[in-house]
């Protein structure tokens, strides 16, 4: 049984929430910050485990939390009626607008994905802070601020919900301690520089193959990492402004039937995000109606993989093109497009769905 730091969500939050867009509320009001934390904890798990931990954990985040490195390298010892079993952990969490990467050091492998939590800032910021949105939602979990204190010297407010107690300075936290069912566990800045100029080697990823959440291989090029991963924040920002108007949209229809049967709620809030669909559909006709083209007018492999104006992140090349490949890719386009012309006229997301019946 291996005991577990538990915060907040505030601080969870914190190390998921960003965005690099400049209209998302900052995550921090400090501009930039290198914070090095010492770990420590201890307890009696349902009198039968004695655990110990120690550790150190960095923090390094620029542009007021755009991008941010959270490393983590700790021990934990658990005793059980004389056996001591020993746990190891060393990990780094990189942030970078909508793309995190998970490095595992003890596996020597990292994982990129798409920042889930992306999109909660400009959901719930309001236009605020998130060290200001914070301080709503301790209050709504039944915290209270209970003080202040220093930590480092610098002045942080004291917060305390859900068993854990937090020095927050400027939305950071410079301490954390929880009583948890007997468990203790302490993080504590000893070390702390705020305001600093980073250069783009404090957010270096160690040498390990990157894989996707699937764990399979992206043949990623490491020197355009930084230009990708902007890229990938754009379009999925693009995406959120999108659902966003789609759930307004659809919680509008949700209002309006109200008292209806639950088939009729569901056609009401499916028909509301209708246009949004169909203009989705129309701008990837138009994206398959050039590749098309091109590709019926490609000979050789290298004329077939310049057809493809946005190749996904990692996708492998196409590794041959003949003349049954070429028939065969040619039809499956023609299918979808001829799919994609039957959903723009549809009335309805049930009659898209007799668009696409390969799909069902």
């Amino acid at each position: 049984m291996k005991p577990t730091y538990i915060l907040t969500p505030l601080l969870l939050g914190a190390g998921l929430m960003m965005s690099a867009a400049a209209d998302q509320p900052r995550r921090y009001d400090i501009r930039s910050a290198k914070i090095l934390y010492d770990l420590k904890g201890s307890g009696n798990i349902m009198g039968m485990v004695q655990t110990r931990t120690k550790g150190k954990k960095r923090l390094i985040f620029d542009r007021y939390g755009a991008k941010e490195v959270i490393e983590t390298a700790k021990v934990t010892k658990e005793t059980t009626g004389g056996n001591t079993k020993v746990n190891k952990v060393h990990t780094l969490i990189y942030l970078n607008g909508g793309i995190v990467y998970q490095a595992d050091f003890l596996r020597k492998r990292i994982t990129r994905m798409a920042n889930p939590a992306q999109a909660l800032g400009a959901l719930f910021g309001g236009g605020k802070s998130l060290a200001q949105t914070g301080e709503a939602m301790l209050r709504k979990m039944g915290g209270k601020k209970i003080g202040t204190d220093t930590v480092l010297g610098y002045a942080c407010d004291v917060w305390k919900a859900m068993g854990t107690t937090q020095c927050l300075y400027h939305g950071i936290p410079l301490r954390v301690t929880s009583d948890i069912m007997g468990i203790k566990q302490s993080e504590t800045a000893i070390k702390a520089q705020f305001n600093l100029t980073l250069s783009p080697t404090s957010f270096k990823l160690p040498d390990f193959p990157i894989t996707d959440a699937t764990g399979a291989p992206l043949n990623l090029d490491r020197h355009r990492l930084e230009q990708m991963d902007a890229k990938a924040s754009r379009k999925q920002e693009k995406n959120m402004r999108e659902g966003a108007e789609a759930m307004k949209a659809a919680f509008a229809a949700a209002a309006a039937h109200q008292g209806e049967s639950p088939d009729a709620q569901k056609a009401a809030i499916a028909n509301a995000m209708l246009p949004m669909m169909q203009q989705k559909f129309k701008k990837q006709k138009a994206e398959l109606v050039q590749v098309r083209s091109c590709l019926k007018r490609a000979v050789t492999l290298a004329q077939a993989r310049r057809c493809n104006p946005h190749p996904e992140e990692g996708e492998a090349p196409m590794r041959t093109w003949n003349r049954t490949e070429k028939n065969q890719t040619l039809q499956q386009i023609d299918a979808a497009i001829r799919g994609m012309e039957c959903a723009e006229k549809a009335r309805s997301m049930k009659a898209i769905e007799g668009c696409f019946p390969e799909g069902k």
